[in-house]
């Protein structure tokens, strides 16, 4: 027989097999997981639309800043604290009280 033949039979076979093999490509879905007697079935939680939050705050709303202020202020140092409060538009020393509205750690 020819060399050649025997050189190309080889490749022939294995394009042979990989052909008949199918592969295992395509958009197909893996199906589901086989129920296992003695342990209860996946339970896939329904995924919840995203939350967007209101763009107004509702009317009588105490918790929202209702005012704008502009307060300048130097970081404190560890372990210390500075509040500002709106009503008054100050800074409050020591953050004493609770007629503070901000405070910055």
């Amino acid at each position: 027989m020819n060399p050649r033949f025997f050189s190309l039979l080889p490749v022939a076979l294995a394009a042979a097999l990989l052909t008949a093999c199918g592969g295992s490509g395509g958009d197909d879905p893996a199906p589901p997981p086989a129920n296992v007697p003695g342990t209860p079935p996946a339970v896939v939680p329904p995924v919840s639309p995203p939350v967007t939050p209101p763009t107004t705050p509702p009317a009588g709303d105490a918790s929202r800043f209702t005012q704008k202020a502009s307060w300048v202020f130097e970081l404190p140092a560890a372990g210390s604290a500075v509040c500002y409060d709106f009503d008054t538009q100050t800074e409050v020393p020591g953050c004493s009280g609770k007629a503070w509205d901000l405070k910055v750690k």
